[in-house]
C-alpha cells in the first residue's frame, strides 16, 4: 500500500507500465509485526505485514492478482 502521492510519481515514471491500483488502508491488517507498527506506522504491504488472510478480502485480492501477473510475466520469453 502506497501512500497516494507515490502512486502518481511511481506512474508518471514508468507510464503505462505501471498498475496503480490503491488498497484502502483502513482494510489493512491492524497487527502488523512491531517494525510496521512501530517504524513504519502506516499500512503499507499488501502481500507481507498488512496481508488480511481471508478468503474474498481486499488484501488477499490484491495478493492474488500480484501473484497472477508475476507468473504470467515470467512465464513469458522473450524471443
Amino acid at each position: 500500500m502506497v501512500q497516494q502521492p507515490a502512486v502518481h510519481g511511481l506512474s508518471r515514471a514508468a507510464r503505462s507500465a505501471f498498475d496503480g491500483r490503491v488498497v484502502k488502508a483502513e482494510t489493512a491488517n491492524t497487527n502488523p509485526p512491531p517494525f510496521f507498527r512501530d517504524v513504519v506506522g502506516c499500512a503499507h504491504s499488501v502481500v507481507t505485514a498488512h496481508l488480511v488472510d481471508q478468503d474474498g478480502h481486499p488484501t488477499m485480492q490484491a495478493r492474488d492478482e500480484i501473484i497472477a501477473f508475476l507468473a504470467e510475466r515470467l512465464r513469458t520469453r522473450p524471443e
